[in-house]
């Protein structure tokens, strides 16, 4: 025990929910020590915490969240993401498709070197 390398100790205070919640995560991930499983957690321990107190400051009651609304909306906006995803994906094969289409009509017309003759000179080479 003399050579520990975690030498702090830690104490936080929990109501009776939280205790009851932190109990029964620890009794289902089965880990034999309840200061290795606050360790793996901690993270998530900080975030759900940081979480509530901004949801308190916004003056929402995190205990009257509708958390499978919450998650439905999720879902439908991930569905939704996916979506417009492979919508943005294909129109952007749709353009370079119409861009190589428009380059070979370009090339077989000749257009570009009659639009060339024909447009003026931009103002800054003509002062040449």
């Amino acid at each position: 025990m003399a050579n520990r390398t975690r030498t702090h100790r830690n104490e936080f205070h929990l109501n009776d929910d939280k205790q009851y919640i932190l109990d029964e995560k620890f009794r289902l991930s089965k880990m034999k020590s309840k200061s290795a499983f606050l360790r793996k957690y901690e993270s998530h321990i900080i975030l759900f915490a940081g979480a509530e107190r901004m949801l308190q400051r916004k003056g929402i009651d995190p205990q009257h969240i509708n958390l499978e609304k919450m998650k439905t909306k999720y879902r439908e906006l991930l569905f939704q993401k996916s979506e417009l995803t492979a919508q943005y994906k294909s129109a952007q094969s749709e353009i370079k498709e119409l861009e190589l289409i428009s380059s070979n009509m370009e090339q077989y017309l000749n257009i570009a070197s009659e639009q060339s003759q024909q447009e003026p000179a931009p103002a800054h080479d003509r002062q040449k």
